[in-house]
């Protein structure tokens, strides 16, 4: 924020025009009940300066100071703004993310907390699995559309946790749902999740998941077109159980 003066100044020099610039004064609510929004608002003068400190107090005591800006800030532009940023942020292909194996009740403070750090652009990351202090680390390859339940399988691969055992989070939300996409848990690239081994279900091979997902992607494949697939048809079914 800066005077009108030193913005006249600037506009001649940067060559832009002086009227696209946001003109903004601190102002004081009538009274620290009043909103702050009210068209009540006194703005500060420059004789309130020159009170002293007494008679400063008690004219503006109770009154709250805010900044008054003309043209008035557009909260729904703004809202607008940062969502539009959200969606192309959650649009990636092929980033890192890190997922470690806590052995024990709970990860440690660190892990929990690590997926609030700034991730750090470009960083380079090994692909294998390493031994920490709390369990292993590894780093995935993955995108915005990639699902949860594809992820298990990558950690499943890596790490040997059958995907019914995995507790996986990020920080302290669980992330569950497997036909969610990452951009759904808004799981950036960067992030750092962690995830625990329940010892639930037996081990199994991973072999087998997949040859099962085959069986169900082939038979689905079968019957596309079909009554047995078609939304359409199934709501016509419907329409026609309905009427008899």
């Amino acid at each position: 924020m800066i005077s009108e003066s030193d913005w006249i100044l600037f506009s001649e020099e940067w060559n832009v025009a002086h009227g696209k610039g946001l003109c903004a004064e601190i102002v004081f609510s009538k009274s620290s009940q009043d909103n702050l929004q009210s068209s009540e608002a006194v703005p500060i003068l420059v004789e309130d300066l020159d009170q002293s400190t007494n008679d400063l107090s008690n004219d503006l005591g109770g009154r709250e100071p805010y900044v008054r800006t003309d043209p008035e800030v557009c909260e729904e532009c703004i809202g607008e703004k940062e969502s539009c940023a959200l969606v192309e942020k959650l649009n990636y292909q092929n980033e890192d993310i890190q997922v470690y194996l806590v052995r024990g009740k709970e990860a440690p403070k660190s892990i929990r907390e690590a997926s609030a750090a700034v991730p750090v652009p470009d960083r380079r990351t090994s692909k294998r699995s390493r031994r920490t202090t709390s369990g292993n680390s590894i780093s995935l390859k993955v995108s915005g559309s990639t699902t949860v339940y594809q992820l298990k399988l990558m950690i499943w691969e890596s790490l040997g946790i059958v995907k019914e055992n995995q507790e996986l989070h990020k920080g302290s939300v669980e992330i569950e749902d497997d036909f969610a996409t990452l951009a759904d848990k808004c799981i950036f690239p960067g992030d750092v999740l962690w995830v625990k081994d329940s010892e639930i279900y037996e081990n199994r091979d991973i072999a087998d998941e997949i040859s099962e997902q085959k069986v169900v992607v082939q038979t689905e494949e079968g019957f596309r077109g079909t009554l047995l697939t078609s939304s359409a048809s199934a709501q016509l079914c419907q329409d026609i159980s309905f009427s008899d």
